[in-house]
């Protein structure tokens, strides 16, 4: 077995499915921050760190859906409800 394989062994596929919701939530939070930050009294710079940080969790997001989907192909029980 790969150490690639032996990972998803292991992974708590129902608990990367809760974090993933979280991480989710998060991202939804900050762009409606963003979005009042860019609202009348014009927070444009605590917008931008807001995007940026926006931005590197979603990209932590696209490797996790890359995982599973991958996970998935190999027929590990990954749990995509809720996702």
């Amino acid at each position: 077995m790969s150490a690639v394989h032996a990972v998803l062994a292991r992974t708590d596929w129902l608990t990367l499915r809760e974090q993933k919701t979280e991480l989710v939530e998060q991202l939804e939070r900050l762009r409606g921050d963003i979005e009042l930050l860019k609202g009348p009294l014009h927070h444009l710079e605590d917008a931008a760190c807001r995007k940026a940080e926006a931005g590197r969790l979603e990209g932590l997001l696209a490797w996790i859906n890359a995982v599973q989907d991958a996970a998935e192909q190999d027929l590990f029980p990954v749990n995509w409800q809720g996702c």
